[in-house]
């Protein structure tokens, strides 16, 4: 169950794509809401950046408020039973990107962190640099590193040049000790890329689909059409096609000539 709750100015609207009576009732008004997709910075660590999408909502849901607001606070969560045990995935802003009569379309948009600061040296484990840091990028935030591998990871010896912004700065420096970090709420996390950090399943699949992209090769072989002539038991002429053209295709055609093929 999707249970989407709206800062409109007309105060607090929990709004869904079907009505639910829960502990409150959440009238529906939610026409289709975007996958929320986790990003991080580096394949082998740093930020995990949320990306929020969009959600549409019917004109309905702005009955006390029209015109729809161009921006207005907004939280998504799931839950499978009630709004105890519900799991927040998304806490923003939405800001209105269309108006049309069957819906209103918003984009979302996650905090952003804006701390900042000039030629920053880093000296420490992975875990004391992140909860010493992590202040300066926002002064709300506290840390949890519980899931951090001081022991195997050496000792940072860093210096960040110029004016930088601090979540981008810590991402580079966690990424170089193979570690990740995300922010939930108030909470920034890190962890060593070797740990298991545990699952959750989501089972709202008409809104989040789930896709997982393989990373491009480190190298590639091009299969092409370059013919192999050789000879059968029987005499005549054979051909095999294709071989693998790489970057020595003229050194690979040059000693395959000298091989003979038997059908």
């Amino acid at each position: 169950m999707l249970l989407v709750e709206l800062s409109l100015p007309s105060g607090l609207a929990r709004v869904s794509n079907e009505p639910l009576a829960l502990e409150h009732f959440w009238a529906p008004h939610v026409a289709s809401c975007g996958p929320v997709k986790m990003a991080i910075d580096k394949p082998y660590g740093g930020y995990v950046r949320p990306q929020y999408g969009s959600i549409e909502l019917l004109p309905t849901a702005f009955q006390s408020d029209w015109p729809p607001p161009v921006s207005m606070g907004i939280a998504i969560s799931v839950t499978d039973l009630d709004e105890a045990g519900a799991m927040r995935i998304m806490d923003g802003t939405a800001h209105r990107s269309a108006i049309a009569r069957a819906g209103i379309r918003y984009d979302i948009y996650g905090s952003g962190y804006t701390g900042r600061f000039t030629d920053h040296s880093y000296d420490n484990t992975i875990s004391g640099l992140f909860a010493n840091n992590i202040p300066y990028a926002d002064s709300s935030l506290s840390t949890d590193v519980s899931l951090a591998d001081d022991t195997n990871s050496p000792r940072l010896v860093y210096v960040d040049s110029g004016d930088q912004v601090v979540i981008d700065s810590l991402s580079k420096t966690c990424a170089c000790a193979g570690h990740l970090f995300y922010i939930d709420g108030t909470v920034a996390h890190l962890v060593d890329m070797f740990t298991d950090n545990g699952s959750r399943a989501l089972t709202e699949f008409d809104f989040f689909p789930s896709s997982y992209k393989d990373g491009v090769p480190i190298a590639t072989v091009r299969c092409g059409d370059t013919a192999v002539p050789g000879s059968s038991v029987y005499g005549q002429e054979e051909a095999v096609s294709p071989v693998f053209n790489t970057s020595d295709t003229a050194e690979v055609e040059k000693g395959l000539s000298r091989i003979k093929i038997i059908l």
